[in-house]
């Protein structure tokens, strides 16, 4: 019983050193104005990147957001998997989470939170997708 107990406490105490490094780490990519700046300029330089940034939500898969940007940006598949891979690979504001059928779900991570980034692009773009 007391094993049990002591790996509890074990795990709450790594559990909670990992919340503070996370922390941490947020702090210290808001106030770091060369990654900020960078990746809003990013942003700023291409609406269409802006627009399926603001599409990922955990739910809707890449093709849903395709067809989505198709409809409303005139986005062609190629174009929009050239976006994801960006964000993913290249700007690292996005994570897979999952894969439906054949095609993807990604979320907003640590870094795109961190920089209120749907917020921010929301406000350069004046889009409203949601």
């Amino acid at each position: 019983m007391s094993e049990t107990s002591d790996a509890l406490s074990e795990i709450k105490k790594m559990r909670s050193e990992l919340d503070q490094h996370g922390e941490m780490l947020d702090a210290l990519i808001r106030y770091s104005p060369i990654i900020r700046d960078s990746i809003l300029d990013e942003f700023k330089k291409d609406k269409v990147l802006s627009a399926v940034y603001l599409l990922i939500d955990g739910v809707r898969t890449q093709q849903q957001i395709t067809d989505i940007m198709k409809i409303t940006q005139g986005a062609s598949q190629p174009t929009v998997t050239r976006k994801i891979k960006e964000l993913k690979d290249q700007m690292r504001v996005i994570t897979p989470i999952a894969k439906d059928s054949n095609s993807w779900i990604y979320v907003h991570n640590r870094l795109g939170r961190a920089l209120s980034l749907t917020k921010k692009i929301r406000k350069i773009h004046n889009l409203d997708i949601q």
